[in-house]
């Protein structure tokens, strides 16, 4: 990328976090904020940025779940009162699992693009090869984001 800085138009793909609550249940997200945490917690798969966001928001952060559909039942159960997951793998969770009664919060907690990087070597030697797929990855995207 001709030393620009990356845009979203240029990611290879975008992961969105949103914030899940249990049906009918009282947390609430406000892009800023939580609210309505009867017990203050929210649940998140360790690893994930957000994890220490959560905590830099002084938020107490359950991160024992070791997969999203895991975070969900927990959830569920009332473990926690919210919880961050990513939306694609949320959508799989609970295909796997219909019976849970949990739903999304309507704005999300964190977007992130991810680039395709290659070497200086590679680009400086393969320049349209490198043009040309990072246009393909980006028309792709395009077309299964509905663009």
């Amino acid at each position: 990328m001709r030393r620009e800085n990356p845009t979203g138009v240029t990611a290879s793909a975008r992961c969105v976090f949103v914030v899940y609550r249990r049906s009918g249940g009282s947390a609430q997200w406000d892009g800023q904020r939580f609210g309505g945490l009867d017990g203050g917690a929210v649940g998140a798969q360790a690893g994930f940025s957000h994890v220490e966001r959560l905590k830099q928001m002084g938020m107490k952060v359950d991160d024992s779940a070791r997969s999203p559909g895991q975070l969900l039942a927990m959830l569920a159960a009332g473990r926690f009162d919210a919880a961050v997951v990513e939306l694609g793998q949320a959508a799989d969770a609970r295909t796997a699992q219909p019976d849970l009664r949990v739903e999304p919060l309507p704005v999300p907690f964190e977007q992130t693009d991810l680039y395709l990087m290659v070497s200086r070597q590679v680009w400086l030697q393969r320049q349209a090869l490198v043009e040309r797929f990072w246009a393909s990855i980006r028309a792709r995207r395009e077309r299964d984001e509905g663009r």
